[in-house]
């Protein structure tokens, strides 16, 4: 059986789309994830909207400078990327100071190492805006239960060509 070009390009579409979702929710493969760049606090460094690789880091590797992306401390759901200002323990648990490059003050608070995500190690400018788009609902419909839909009807559509031959077949020989 030939699969229709629709039914190709729709499941190449909703493939394409559970992966970005999947590295961007689960993390993929020994814990790398895509983040979005969604403020300009990095912007000479990382445009707004860059699709951002995301590496996890070792507490030893951790040094001033380094761009590493983060949970906010009050809203975890949001991931922050900002440089490391200041390493910092109290008791057993390490911080880090964040800076912002447009600001150059520091954020006003420690985000604890056990809040990172890792180390930024790539980027590819205005992609990440995609990725915004796949997590709203309107890119989910459009980008996953749209492709989903046309699998199945296409799908259908070939059933019911199998049936109605068939049928054709038995009603020619009878």
């Amino acid at each position: 059986m030939k699969a229709s070009f629709f039914t190709i390009v729709a499941f190449c579409c909703l493939l394409t789309s559970a992966t970005t979702l999947y590295l961007a929710d689960a993390g993929g493969p020994a814990g790398w994830r895509v983040v979005t760049m969604s403020d300009a606090s990095l912007s000479t460094t990382l445009p707004i909207n860059s699709l951002l690789f995301v590496r996890p880091i070792k507490l030893t590797e951790l040094a001033p400078g380094m761009i590493v992306s983060f949970h906010h401390p009050y809203r975890h759901e949001q991931i922050l990327t900002q440089k490391i200002q200041t390493l910092s323990q109290i008791d057993k648990q390490r911080y880090i100071q964040t800076v912002s490059e447009n600001q150059r003050l520091s954020e006003g608070w420690s985000v604890p190492t056990t809040a990172l995500v890792g180390r930024v190690v790539g980027h590819i400018p205005k992609v990440g805006g995609a990725l915004s788009i796949l997590q709203s609902v309107p890119g989910s419909l459009l980008f996953i239960v749209l492709p989903v839909l046309i699998i199945i009807g296409n799908e259908l559509k070939v059933i019911f060509e199998i049936i109605f031959r068939k049928r054709l077949r038995l009603a020619i020989h009878a």
